[in-house]
């Protein structure tokens, strides 16, 4: 919180900043654990499930969004009150991409509408996102990242950039 803070307090009324990434897990800001294969035993033993998972992603939400908070001194700072944030979706805690995807995104644009954009690194991946887009592209920007750099995104990108375009994607990264 006082990180996120501090950088609000810093970038939410500076013109050149158009959005901010949220950090909810994963290597790069993906809604997810970097590596499944060999960190899900220590994230389950630890306690965490889907559900938990699920709640810790809307608290980091509302952490990079909150109006005000009061610290124990009695200052107060803030979230980012005007600079929209971007949250990566990702395949959660065991890899169940749709049963974290789902309720967290409900969350966000129940709560805070144009104020989070929606963004789904795996363009290319094989896993089928275009239910997102027809829900929410009218609530909000929705885009794509690549999978990597694998060797058929790199000999055909406009097939890519065609898919995005199909499912109405606002931005493509």
């Amino acid at each position: 919180r006082r990180a996120v803070h501090a950088m609000a307090a810093r970038y939410d009324d500076d013109p050149t900043v158009e959005a901010i990434q949220v950090m909810a897990g994963g290597c790069y800001g993906e809604m997810s654990i970097c590596a499944n294969e060999t960190d899900a035993a220590a994230w389950e033993q630890a306690g965490y499930t889907d559900d938990r998972f699920i709640n810790t992603v809307k608290q980091i939400i509302d952490i990079y969004l909150e109006e005000e908070h009061q610290w124990e001194d009695g200052s107060t700072s803030h979230g980012f009150r005007h600079t929209p944030v971007v949250l990566q979706l990702g395949s959660g805690l065991y890899g169940h991409t749709a049963a974290v995807i789902r309720p967290v995104v409900e969350y966000a644009m129940s709560k805070y509408g144009l104020r989070v954009w929606l963004k789904y690194n795996g363009l290319g991946a094989g896993y089928d996102m275009g239910w997102l887009y027809p829900e929410y592209s009218t609530v909000t920007r929705l885009g794509y990242e690549p999978a990597g750099t694998s060797p058929e995104l790199m000999s055909k990108p406009g097939e890519y950039v065609k898919l995005a375009l199909s499912h109405h994607a606002s931005y493509l990264c």
